[in-house]
């Protein structure tokens, strides 16, 4: 996940911050949330989330600053670990 110059779309964003970091390009871009992180105190669009479908693997690019490793799960991994994590988010907000 990475930031985005002031003028680029933040589809562009996702799309080139997923190719640098994973290697990956897709066919099919879906959006699915946009979250507004500060909205009590700014205008500011903090995330935007998407969907990449129909996967291309490629070479990453990553930036110098950057010490990453690529590591692969299962899909349903995947999900119990979003799934998990959602849990929590629900959790800490009922606090509120």
């Amino acid at each position: 996940m990475g930031g985005e110059p002031f003028n680029e779309h933040p589809l562009e964003s996702a799309q080139r911050e997923l190719r640098e970091d994973t290697g990956l390009t897709a066919l099919q871009w879906d959006h699915i949330m946009t979250l507004h992180t500060s909205n009590c105190i700014t205008d500011e669009v903090g995330n935007i989330i998407y969907i990449a479908q129909s996967l291309t693997q490629g070479s990453t690019e990553f930036d110098k600053t950057e010490d990453l490793s690529i590591k692969k799960l299962p899909f349903s991994e995947v999900y119990n670990m979003v799934i998990y994590v959602l849990s929590l988010i629900v959790s800490v907000l009922r606090g509120f």
